[in-house]
């Protein structure tokens, strides 16, 4: 007995199986089905670019959602190669810059067009957009690293492959943009960063813009932060013999001793002390102090340090003492020329150790200027050369007035 009841229920779900296939295949064989991400193209818009200036922007849509009807073999196949579906827009012959509102075309891929499928409902039904001025900019490149360096280390400058990008787009959103904004990231880095990265629009107020109607002859830059290390270096400064002063009786303060550089690992290496020139001697007094601007060497910089050094000159040993020249000598002057000297007698210090100076029974000075450069008619100013004992020197230098006629 309940073998058979087990038989009945058997039976009764074979007819049952195939009470539904007759159902599915004979009488209701077709059925719906939704697709959704549709893209769309817009057909002519190349055109509409490149014979007019013209580009297509503000697309309320760039997908569509399509509902299709048909036999249900030709549906799961259309499920299968719903990729190759195409939604297109002829924008061709859209020439006048104004909004437009227009319906689109659903193709269906090539093996399925004989199937009799029918589209039965679209959303959107049509698509708005409107038709604007095209414009190209060149804009710059810049980049901001936003990470962490590792202890000892700091991030230098930016670098890219390229300083600039040119972007195409409707007029009005193309001249809002200002430039292109690079950003690198990282934690606890202690070497250069070598990447290519995406970038960002910014716009003339400082905020990012993601605009669709925007292209750009790029779609990332190469970019490299140099990652930096400190390193102490001295100042150091020569000195040129002058007025009886020289290195043995001559002391040089520096302010500040030492600078902190930044810079790659190969630069640094190579910098071992900041030189600041040469100082004659002849033109400084004891207690003078010059003002030196830093140059850097190469590849380093000098974080949050001014780049003037102030050298105080200590000069031991020496005395000085004024003296006047009575007349001025002329050298050099060409033929047919004369020269008139605005003074004819000049004030010049003279230094020595103080020995040298109590040898002289009179201590004088004679001065001359050289007009050898000077061949035409007028007013110059020309250096005075000053010459004195052995041992004695003039200190600072001096200059007259002359008129060539």
């Amino acid at each position: 007995m309940q073998k058979r009841k087990i038989l009945d229920l058997i039976i009764a779900l074979l007819c049952a199986i195939l009470l539904w296939i007759y159902v599915v295949t004979v009488i209701t064989p077709e059925d719906d089905v939704t697709i959704s991400d549709i893209p769309i193209t817009f057909v002519g818009e190349s055109e509409l670019r490149s014979e007019y200036g013209l580009t297509i922007a503000n697309r309320t849509a760039t997908a569509v959602t399509v509902k299709f009807h048909g036999s249900r073999a030709a549906l799961r196949q259309l499920v299968a190669e719903k990729n190759n579906i195409m939604a297109t827009l002829d924008v061709t012959g859209y020439t006048a810059e104004r909004e437009y509102s227009a319906t689109y075309t659903v193709k269906l891929p090539s093996a399925l067009q004989d199937n009799s499928i029918i589209v039965t409902d679209r959303s959107p039904r049509t698509i708005q957009f409107s038709v604007e001025k095209l414009m190209m900019k060149s804009i710059p490149v810049k980049g901001v690293f936003d990470g962490t360096t590792a202890a000892g280390f700091t991030a230098g400058e930016l670098r890219f492959d390229q300083d600039r990008i040119t972007i195409t787009g409707p007029a009005a959103e193309v001249e809002a943009i200002s430039y292109a904004q690079v950003v690198v990231g990282g934690t606890d880095v202690s070497e250069l960063i070598d990447i290519r990265e995406s970038y960002t629009l910014i716009d003339l107020n400082g905020n990012a813009v993601y605009s669709e109607n925007i292209t750009s002859d790029t779609a990332d830059i190469g970019v490299q932060v140099p990652i930096w290390v400190d390193k102490t270096v001295p100042l150091t400064i020569s000195l040129t013999p002058g007025a009886g002063a020289d290195e043995s009786n001559t002391t040089v303060a520096i302010a500040p001793e030492t600078f902190v550089l930044s810079g790659e690992t190969a630069a640094l290496d190579a910098v071992e002390s900041i030189d600041l020139g040469i100082l004659d001697l002849s033109q400084l007094r004891s207690g003078d102090t010059v003002q030196i601007p830093v140059e850097l060497p190469e590849g380093v910089i000098a974080p949050e340090q001014t780049l003037t050094a102030s050298v105080t000159v200590t000069i031991t040993g020496l005395t000085e003492q004024q003296v006047t020249v009575q007349s001025i000598s002329v050298t050099g002057l060409a033929p047919g020329m004369k020269a008139v000297l605005a003074d004819q007698t000049l004030t010049v210090t003279l230094r020595a150790p103080e020995s040298v100076m109590a040898s002289q029974e009179e201590l004088t000075a004679s001065a001359s200027v050289d007009l050898s450069e000077y061949t035409t008619a007028g007013s110059y100013t020309v250096p005075v050369t000053i010459t004195a004992p052995d041992g004695i020197g003039a200190v600072g230098s001096y200059e007259i007035t002359v008129e060539l006629d």
